[in-house]
């Protein structure tokens, strides 16, 4: 079984509960925790604790709740109430309502150990108190039963009656009265007597004598004693409380002759009366044996023993209570004292209760010098010796310091060599305060007359080590202080010098709250956006990135699309973002930001970077339209393949008419069907010339509309027909037939095709495998999640791959794997961004089987 205290911790904030148990634990305790007070009360009925600490403010029942329904059940059950909300409930509050002690929060652990302290002396004097009564409860026993034995001997009946100094009645079993002594007529005033031959019941009020409470009839069906406590009141109305023993007046046959009713007055309660009973009894008795009388006393000695032990217990009772007193009035001071005045209201509590006429309270400080503060010295009246004193190598000086070295208190008595005009002192007490084994501070008491005792010098040890956590708690806090106060100036200069930073940044800087307003913001971004402080700090973002912002539409209820982005995916890198001068004029830039969290990781800001990309804007689209212009270089084998066929045509229909005009079989019928053929030719070659066109003009804005994939797919091959056919690749369109259409930019879309496939075919060309192969695959797919239907393009071929080590920068920008003057490597990168502006996805993974595959995920129009 554990010899570990147990302590029960209630608070629905787990951490808090941790902590405590953490601490409890180097007390030698044992914790259980609850999150409410309902739960904490089932543990109750299973288990009892030393200890219960809980939050004032629980889910359901409340802390002040729960504190009664305890108290109801276990009344000297021990319970401490913190609470976070000082402002609301006061320490007064929470004694009043039956609390052990109050802890406000955040807790100390100083402050905590010696709450617990003081409750763990008080249970102590208690369980001290409860063990005494037992053991007088017992010596009471051992008489009464004694008693009982006397009573059993008949011959002693009228002797009884005679010197029993208690009440004394003899009844028969019909409940007649066969005899009564003076003390009973007395105790119940009875003036008429005699008694004999009346029933009992006669005599009595029926509050007093009822069936319910007669003590006659259990003697009379057997049992061999009856004890019961009753209220007589007299006919002068004066309450008699009573405690009533019956007992077997037997013959010796052992047939039943009466029953003795001994009436014992309960508003005499001293022990010695208890023992004059016996003694009397005794006295009465000649044919009591030695055995008994030896048996008695030791019985009155155990008695005498107990009554000292009492008689001590009650002085040491009165010392705890004192103590107690002290520490109370103590733990008030320190909780409601915040100040350097906490010596001087300290100082004078102990001073008053122990007759102190000048004393000391000090600390050690951080140079490890004692230090008295100039409120915490008392003085006589009549001494003209005011500190603070020359005294550093006085003997009493001395002595203090002896104290603080040896970690022990000191009680002098002798006669001490005083400065000149100091007050003449009899009796002294030096303290030292003592936390984790080093010594803190100091208490000085000085008495003018009466000497200090032991049990002062205790009781002061004993405040010393109660106030010990609570003092190294204060010289923390004031060592704690300082280092706040070198931090702020640290972190003054550390702010100047970081704000420095910030508005030298060439870069817009912002910082954005959850709700999508400025907090903060850069030079930079005063000067790129053409906004004062004034005007841009605590606006919406949206004003920057809408070019129709107005305050008047609200639009404040609305989260900026990137600033929603942000928060799902933590950071955003070089996302492209359109944003608006004050003058309206559009600024490009490239917008990257990062989430800031606080201390319980939950997103307080968004920080922003923008960089304006104006003149890079220029330059990537110009490097773009090069970039497609190489790729249309490597097409022109395919587009002059496509463009020879209907020149083929159109050459052997007019050399076919010119012949025939040349022979004169010119036919004007045939003529009409030959320049059809041509003007159908002709168109053909028109129709190449102008997708080629259109393929390479430069557009920074989508021009959407619903496009069929599967013919887009097919136009896109013509580039690639001839240049297939020369490197010996197949190329296969499985082309699902009911592919919905989706909204696209089909010129954009385009490029992207082109882009993959011209990929494959330069990889294939460095494949050695046989049958070299690029596919092409459309398909409908819906997901049920988010009920939404979409378009996937595959493009895959089975050359080598993409080494996995190059795969995380395979859609970087200028970033190739082809040989210098093959590309740019802008391709992949413009594509992503091309399919991400439709809503789109664009991803990739190596095959299993060897070759590469592209897939790009678009939304698809569903009518």
């Amino acid at each position: 079984m554990s010899t570990k205290k147990q302590a029960l911790i209630i608070d629905d904030d787990s951490s808090i509960s941790m902590l405590l148990g953490a601490m409890l634990a180097k007390m030698d305790y044992q914790c259980t925790q609850a999150e409410t007070a309902e739960m904490a009360l089932d543990i109750l009925k299973n288990k009892s604790f030393l200890l219960i600490i809980t939050d004032y403010m629980l889910p359901g029942m409340n802390g002040i709740l729960f504190m009664k329904r305890v108290k109801k059940l276990y009344p000297n059950q021990s319970v401490i109430i913190m609470s976070g909300y000082g402002n609301r409930i006061s320490y007064q509050d929470i004694i009043n309502a039956g609390a052990s002690d109050y802890l406000k929060k955040p807790i100390e652990r100083a402050e905590l150990t010696s709450r617990i302290l003081r409750i763990e002396r008080e249970y102590d004097i208690l369980k001290e108190l409860q063990e005494t009564n037992l053991k007088l409860e017992s010596v009471l026993n051992n008489a009464n039963a004694l008693t009982s034995e006397m009573i059993d001997n008949q011959d002693e009946l009228a002797n009884i009656l005679k010197y029993n100094t208690d009440a004394a009645m003899v009844v028969d079993e019909n409940l007649t009265i066969i005899n009564v002594n003076e003390q009973f007529l007395s105790l119940f005033s009875i003036v008429d007597p005699p008694l004999e031959g009346k029933k009992c019941y006669d005599i009595f009020p029926n509050s007093f004598c009822s069936k319910e409470g007669c003590v006659v009839k259990p003697i009379v069906e057997g049992a061999d004693k009856v004890e019961k406590e009753k209220e007589y009141i007299s006919p002068d109305n004066i309450r008699i409380p009573c405690k009533i023993t019956a007992f077997p007046f037997k013959k010796k046959t052992g047939k039943l002759k009466g029953i003795i009713n001994i009436y014992k007055d309960l508003r005499e309660k001293e022990l010695e009366k208890d023992k004059g009973i016996v003694l009397g009894m005794l006295q009465s008795s000649a044919k009591i044996g030695k055995q008994k009388v030896d048996k008695l006393n030791q019985i009155y000695q155990r008695m005498d023993r107990y009554y000292l032990e009492l008689k001590q217990t009650e002085k040491r009772l009165k010392n705890s209570e004192k103590e107690l007193r002290i520490l109370n009035n103590i733990s008030k001071i320190l909780l409601t004292t915040q100040d350097i005045s906490l010596f001087d209201k300290v100082l004078k509590l102990i001073l008053k209760q122990f007759n102190g006429c000048y004393g000391f309270f000090g600390y050690i400080n951080s140079h490890n010098k004692l230090v008295f503060p100039i409120s915490s010295h008392l003085n006589h009246s009549n001494c003209k010796v005011n500190p603070p004193m020359d005294v550093s190598n006085h003997v009493i000086v001395n002595q203090w310091k002896a104290a603080l070295k040896m970690k022990k208190s000191l009680c002098l008595h002798q006669e001490f060599n005083l400065p000149k005009d100091h007050i003449a002192i009899a009796s002294m007490l030096v303290v030292p305060i003592i936390s984790n084994d080093d010594a803190i501070g100091l208490f000085v008491l000085a008495n003018t007359s009466n000497a200090y005792t032991q049990q002062d010098q205790h009781n002061m040890e004993i405040i010393a080590k109660f106030i010990a956590p609570v003092l190294q708690a204060r010289i923390q806090q004031q060592k704690e202080e300082r280092e706040r106060i070198k931090a702020e100036i640290a972190l003054k200069v550390s702010h100047a010098y970081r704000d420095r930073i910030i508005q030298s940044m060439i870069d817009a800087l912002l910082v954005i709250d959850t709700d999508g307003i400025i907090n903060e913001a850069n030079s930079a971004a005063f000067n790129l956006f053409g906004y004062t402080e004034k005007e841009l700090i605590y606006s919406p973002f949206t004003k920057l990135i809408n070019k129709n912002f107005s305050h008047k539409k609200n639009i404040l209820n609305t989260l900026p699309h990137v600033l929603i982005k942000l928060a799902q995916e933590k950071n955003t890198i070089d996302y492209e973002l359109i944003c608006y001068h004050k003058n309206g004029s559009t600024i490009p830039v490239i917008f990257s930001a990062n989430v800031m969290y606080d201390e319980s990781q939950n997103i307080m800001a968004y920080v922003c970077v923008l960089r304006d990309i104006r003149g890079l804007q220029d330059t990537t689209a110009r490097l773009i339209e090069a970039e497609k212009l190489a790729a249309l270089g490597e097409l022109t084998g395919g587009i002059g393949h496509e463009l020879k066929q209907p020149m083929n045509v159109i050459k052997i229909t007019t050399q076919s008419i010119l012949m025939d005009i040349k022979r004169d079989r010119f036919e004007q019928d045939m003529l009409g069907d030959d320049l059809r053929q041509i003007t159908t030719q002709v168109d053909k070659m028109a129709s190449i010339i102008d997708h080629m066109r259109i393929f390479t003009r430069r557009s920074h804005d989508l021009e959407k509309e619903k496009v069929d994939i599967n013919e887009l797919i097919k136009t896109t091959y013509q580039f690639f027909n001839q240049q297939m056919q020369a490197h010996n690749i197949d190329f296969i369109m499985n082309l699902y037939p009911d592919l919905h259409l989706v909204n696209v930019d089909p010129i954009r879309l385009e490029e992207v095709l082109v882009n993959l496939i011209s990929n494959g075919r330069k990889a294939l060309e460095k494949s050695m495998c046989a049958e070299k192969r690029i596919v092409v695959n459309t398909y409908n797919e819906t997901d049920t999640n988010m009920d939404e239907t979409f378009v996937f393009i595959e493009v895959e071929d089975n050359g080598e791959g993409i080494p996995e080590h190059l795969a995380d920068k395979l859609f970087d920008q200028f970033f190739t794997t082809h040989i210098p003057g093959e590309g740019m490597g802008l391709g992949l990168s413009i594509s992503r961004k091309i399919i991400e502006d439709h809503q789109g996805k664009l991803s990739f993974n190596n095959k299993s089987e060897g070759g590469a595959l592209f897939r790009i995920k678009l939304p698809a129009c569903v009518d």
